[in-house]
């Protein structure tokens, strides 16, 4: 089993590219991303916060450097 480490600064990032979609998240311990939705929430606004958030990821992980 191939273990990852902790990414703190890749977590920051994600959540501030995250803040400037207009989604606000939470972290929590060092590698760690909570989401605290509305206690009343659409499927389509989960639907368009999960985009958001993938978006913010694949962002973040292209311009983090990469072991080959």
């Amino acid at each position: 089993r191939v273990r990852k480490a902790p990414a703190p600064e890749a977590r920051n990032r994600i959540i501030q590219r995250c803040f400037e979609k207009g989604l606000l998240l939470v972290g929590a311990g060092r590698h760690v991303v909570r989401f605290l939705p509305a206690l009343v929430v659409t499927d389509q606004q989960i639907d368009q916060a999960v985009a958001l958030f993938t978006d913010a990821v694949m962002e973040v992980d292209r311009e983090l450097p990469h072991a080959a």
